[in-house]
């Protein structure tokens, strides 16, 4: 379950988190305290575990630093691309050794052509990816 929140710190310091929703609202000396108290928070209103509560959008409300909202929503954004890239190049980069070494290349040539050791191809032709994990 996914819930847009709202992070709000003013200049005497403690962190209010709120979730307009279910109508939850908590306060802690540290960012990280009031996302945990909310999430806590959020799953008490809603009757839920606790890790099955996400946070949707995330506003942030800081009385010196304006844009901070906008500012968090693209490193989110951006991160969730990133992510769906590295997954992309796992499997090309996986399809590539497959590929490359059926065709006869000597595992180190291939890693040499992918940017790899030789140690990674054998990884990755055996499945054992940490990466994927």
């Amino acid at each position: 379950m996914e819930y847009d929140i709202r992070l709000e710190r003013d200049e005497s310091g403690p962190w209010t988190g709120v979730c307009d929703s279910v109508n939850a609202v908590t306060q802690a000396n540290t960012a990280r305290g009031a996302l945990a108290h909310l999430r806590g928070a959020i799953a008490l209103a809603v009757d839920a575990d606790e890790a099955d509560v996400e946070y949707g959008a995330i506003e942030v409300r800081l009385p010196e630093a304006q844009g901070a909202s906008t500012l968090l929503a693209e490193v989110r954004s951006s991160r969730t691309e990133l992510a769906g890239l590295e997954t992309k190049t796992r499997a090309l980069t996986r399809e590539a050794v497959r590929v490359f070494t059926e065709a006869g290349l000597p595992r180190r040539d291939v890693g040499e052509i992918l940017g790899l050791s030789g140690q990674r191809v054998t990884q990755l032709l055996q499945g054992t990816d940490p990466a994927v994990a």
